[in-house]
């Protein structure tokens, strides 16, 4: 499934929940293998395949692609442009334990005068 292209950097397509991108060569290939043809017709302008390809582009254009801090991966509007998120955060699960080192950390910051 493609998710967006950014200009002619990259096309973002997904397989499963994982982001990746393809080359304007590979997509062409992939959209062959699924039928779609690079002859022009007789009464046509542009081929099949080059018509797909606009179509993508003009529908699927983002402003930014990559990781974006604590986003899902998805595609985002935020103040007017589209951001296609390809990474999500690593979220780090709580444990419960001994703190030690932030324990340190913090009254090292609070005898240094910067204490709250």
């Amino acid at each position: 499934m493609i998710l967006g292209t950014t200009g002619s950097r990259s096309i973002c397509a997904m397989r499963g929940r994982i982001l990746f991108p393809v080359t304007e060569g590979a997509l062409k290939r992939e959209l062959k293998r699924l039928g779609y043809s690079s002859d022009v017709g007789e009464d046509e302008l542009v081929s099949e395949l080059d018509a797909v390809l606009t179509r993508i582009t003009k529908e699927r254009d983002v402003d930014y692609t990559g990781p974006l801090a604590g986003t899902k991966v998805g595609l985002y509007q935020f103040q007017g442009r589209k951001i296609l998120v390809t990474e999500g955060p690593h979220f780090i699960e709580a444990e419960e334990g001994p703190w030690a080192d932030v324990g340190e950390v913090d009254s090292r910051v609070a005898g240094a005068g910067g204490g709250c």
